[in-house]
């Protein structure tokens, strides 16, 4: 008799196991199959992000090939005030331009660079201008990368539509004074 019983057991511990199988496979396999698919989704975004042709090919550039231009040294930008504010804030900005010596179109852009730093440096003025004291050192990114697109667009000599290689970096020593 206690044979018996101890099959009952066994056989009870067998239903409960495959009842709870199923209630694994119907409610937490399809949770994990979505969060698989947006791995998926996340790991595809970033890739095409690392393949991106136009960062690659700047990021190629030999650093030795990489000659500075200051274009804006000192400058001083008003900025917007906070509101409320009574007092004034503005910026003190430095920045570089490097271009690429191995470029066609090199020689042609720095015999005139001298002539458009006023040019230059009045879009950096008018991107940073708009810009509080408090949200300027949130969008320095997003600042340095709206410049480097213009200056690439601007020192653009060829009919590439992307622009050439010229123009490889930026860079911007951006202090807010109060």
């Amino acid at each position: 008799m206690k044979k018996n019983i101890l099959a009952i057991a066994i056989l009870a511990a067998v239903i409960a196991n495959i009842i709870l199988s199923a209630i694994i496979l119907f409610s937490v396999v399809p949770a994990a199959n979505n969060a698989n698919k947006l791995v998926e989704r996340i790991c595809t975004v970033i890739n095409l992000e690392l393949e991106n042709p136009d960062a690659t090919s700047y990021a190629k550039v030999p650093i030795a090939s990489r000659k500075p231009f200051v274009i804006g040294n000192g400058l001083t930008i008003n900025l917007k005030r906070d509101e409320g504010e009574s007092k004034s804030r503005y910026a003190l900005l430095t920045w570089t331009l490097y271009l690429n010596s191995d470029a066609d179109d090199f020689k042609e852009v720095t015999a005139v660079i001298e002539d458009h730093h006023a040019v230059l440096n009045e879009y950096m003025m008018n991107l940073i201008k708009q810009y509080t004291a408090k949200e300027l050192s949130d969008h320095e990114a997003e600042i340095k990368g709206q410049m480097l697109s213009y200056c690439r667009t601007y020192f653009r000599t060829s009919d590439d539509m992307n622009g050439s290689d010229l123009v490889v970096d930026l860079t911007m020593n951006l202090t807010v004074q109060y």
